[in-house]
């Protein structure tokens, strides 16, 4: 079976033969490629496009790569010249089966305008509709034009061109869901979202793989930093660290010793990093907030032995890979009630759940696990127990292989609608 995959970012293989310097290149992705390799069971490659990226084609232990050369970020996001570049590619290698990772890039548009004639499998990732409405958070109009910085406006990377930017791509997701006509997901706020949409899509249950490092550590009460709060990824307003931060303003009245953690790209004298220093500042939180940057998946993993608490108060997602990570550890969570995410966790058992930006029901969780030891290592043990099953490679690799297979039978080449 050849398979083609188009992933939204370069693999390892193409960060290293380019020198890209990616950080965390490949995520779960890559970790997927190599149980397949070590499998053999498809022959595959991988594709993708940038605007840094050259034209090339290159093999690396068995699996050809792919990269294209993409315009400027601020051309029209349909791509007309990159589609056809991608559906001359298929045509040169000839693939059975073509695998898109995720709705955020342009290559779903392969399938939905039917510029290819083997069979496209779309894997549904974040949903860029909710994430649009939801770009800023909590965060007023005067908040966001705040954050704003004349020259990140000029070179087309300011707050407003990320929101325009997001809302174009929101736009050709609806074009490609509509179209398109099967797909993969993991939880049953993605299923609603294509069914709703596309009432006559093909869908397939496929879970993610987690990163290793997370496979090799175990949380432990004892040895964790009492009181000490570990975020999700925070660089983006979507997340609403305001409601944590206020939800850690209460709990600083009962744990004087809290501490909220915040991973994630976040420049401290950035626009968004100066709104939420203004924010600590405002709500007396200096020195109880640490920003702890970029973490490599060995470091977040460690950061997550150490937290007492994992905790994400996002006002959208789909299938955090934060949260699973997380559960794998064994540390006790909380999350907002959004999305995806009560497919991941069960209330009370593996995670506790509050309403999104209600930071008094976040803190009140929070305080939970802080007093109630057996809690928390109940929580920890059900949701470590739950994502080994759920993250299990053999398990993952035998639901997407059911799929391939499926796809490609030929009772469904024709991919006409089940029922």
């Amino acid at each position: 079976m050849r398979v083609l995959w188009f992933t939204t970012i370069p693999m390892p293989a193409v960060d290293q033969r380019l020198g890209l310097g990616l950080v965390g290149s490949g995520g779960w992705m890559s970790q997927l490629l190599e149980e397949l390799k070590v499998r053999g069971q498809v022959r595959l490659a991988v594709a993708t496009a940038g605007n840094g990226l050259p034209d090339l084609e290159f093999e690396s232990d068995g699996v050809t790569y792919f990269t294209l050369h993409e315009g400027s970020p601020l051309r029209p996001l349909h791509r007309e010249e990159e589609l056809r570049k991608c559906a001359a590619l298929v045509e040169r290698w000839r693939p059975d089966l073509i695998h898109v990772h995720g709705l955020e890039r342009f290559f779903g548009l392969l399938e939905s305008r039917r510029l290819v004639t083997a069979p496209v499998v779309i894997s549904i990732q974040g949903i860029l509709a909710e994430v649009s409405r939801n770009l800023f958070g909590r965060l007023s109009f005067w908040d966001v034009a705040r954050m704003e910085r004349l020259r990140d406006i000029v070179r087309g990377r300011g707050w407003g061109w990320t929101w325009w930017r997001y809302r174009q791509m929101a736009l050709r997701e609806t074009e490609i869901v509509r179209g398109a006509r099967v797909f993969m997901g993991r939880t049953e706020f993605d299923r609603r979202f294509l069914l709703g949409l596309n009432p006559a899509a093909r869908y397939y249950h496929v879970d993610e793989l987690l990163r290793r490092p997370f496979h090799d550590v175990r949380w432990n009460l004892e040895t964790c930093e009492r009181y000490r709060i570990l975020f999700a990824n925070a660089s983006h307003p979507h997340r609403d660290i305001d409601t944590a931060l206020e939800a850690v303003a209460l709990l600083k009245g009962w744990f004087p010793d809290v501490r909220l953690c915040l991973p994630g790209a976040i420049e401290e004298t950035g626009g968004y990093g100066k709104h939420l220093s203004r924010r600590i500042s405002r709500l007396r939180l200096q020195g109880q907030v640490e920003f702890l940057g970029f973490l490599s998946a060995e470091r977040m993993a460690a950061e997550l032995t150490r937290a007492h608490v994992f905790a994400t108060s996002s006002r959208v997602e789909n299938s955090s890979n934060s949260l699973c990570e997380a559960m794998r550890v064994g540390v006790p969570c909380v999350a907002s009630r959004v999305g995806g995410l009560p497919s991941l966790a069960e209330e009370g058992r593996s995670a506790l759940f509050f309403p999104p930006t209600d930071a008094g029901a976040m803190a009140e969780r929070i305080a939970r696990i802080f007093r109630e030891n057996d809690l928390a290592c109940s929580l920890g043990d059900v949701a470590r127990e739950r994502a080994v099953e759920r993250h299990d490679p053999d398990r993952v690799v035998a639901q997407l292989m059911t799929a391939y297979e499926d796809i490609l039978s030929p009772a469904k080449k024709g991919l006409e609608p089940k029922g």
